[in-house]
């Protein structure tokens, strides 16, 4: 009976847990997040309120951010663009049209995937977008 709850405990909670983390997208509030959106609204000819969601994809303690329209509903595609600082300004280093977008587990070049659902007739169906070293942004994975 011990050596049941010994293995329990170790499984539960010495043992890494990874999962995929959903992008929880807000209005731009400090000073990197506001440059992205001057710069995307600049860049482009509309007027677009834009909401941002940043983290660190390839564990540099430098965020990496995923932008969306926040006009964009729930169910039809949004245009995401992933964005990076290169000398201090903001690069594209990835965009894709997606009903979600998902960070997950999984790195290439040290790099976490991006998982793209943008399948019309499923929720679960989705392709996964990596780090391609020799472009210098997210590739759809073939």
């Amino acid at each position: 009976m011990k050596f049941i709850f010994f293995l329990s405990f170790i499984t539960l909670f010495c043992l890494p847990a990874e999962a995929n983390t959903l992008v929880s997208f807000k209005p731009a509030k400090d000073r990197k997040e506001i440059q992205i959106i001057d710069y995307l609204q600049s860049s482009t000819s509309d007027n677009s309120t834009y909401l941002i969601a940043g983290y660190d994809l390839n564990n540099d303690i430098f965020k990496e951010y995923l932008v969306k329209n926040q006009n964009c509903l729930v169910r039809e595609y949004c245009s995401y663009k992933i964005i990076a600082f290169k000398n201090r300004k903001p690069i594209i280093i990835g965009e894709f049209d997606a009903h979600k977008i998902l960070i997950s587990h999984e790195k290439n070049y040290g790099i976490h995937d991006l998982i793209i659902y943008n399948d019309e007739n499923s929720d679960f169906l989705s392709k996964t977008a990596v780090w391609n070293p020799y472009q210098f942004r997210y590739v759809i994975k073939n």
